[in-house]
């Protein structure tokens, strides 16, 4: 699967333009890298399309512990989306296969 096919599957799925759902595929991946190592991190992207496994790269080698609602606040701040905006998004991206 490419980087366009899986960001219009992510669009498809939430209802929103492609615009706005590679914001929030690159937030949320961005997001999800912060709570994982770095091996993690690796592992997931390995399953990504190639432009989208920088989005993946953690910040810190140590994972970051925290629930769901910093997750959405997170991705909400990094796509410039309301939280329930990053929870549809988030859902969309969590359940588009690669």
């Amino acid at each position: 699967m490419t980087d366009e096919e899986f960001i219009n599957a992510v669009a498809r799925r939430a209802g929103i333009s492609t615009q706005q759902a590679e914001s929030l595929t690159r937030a949320t991946l961005s997001a999800l890298a912060d709570r994982f190592t770095g091996g993690e991190a690796d592992d997931v992207a390995s399953q990504l399309p190639k432009g989208l496994k920088e989005a993946m790269i953690p910040s810190t080698p140590e994972a970051e512990a925290f629930g769901l609602g910093e997750f959405i606040d997170r991705i909400a701040r990094r796509a410039g989306v309301t939280p329930e905006q990053a929870e549809v998004g988030a859902c969309a991206v969590m359940t588009t296969p690669a």
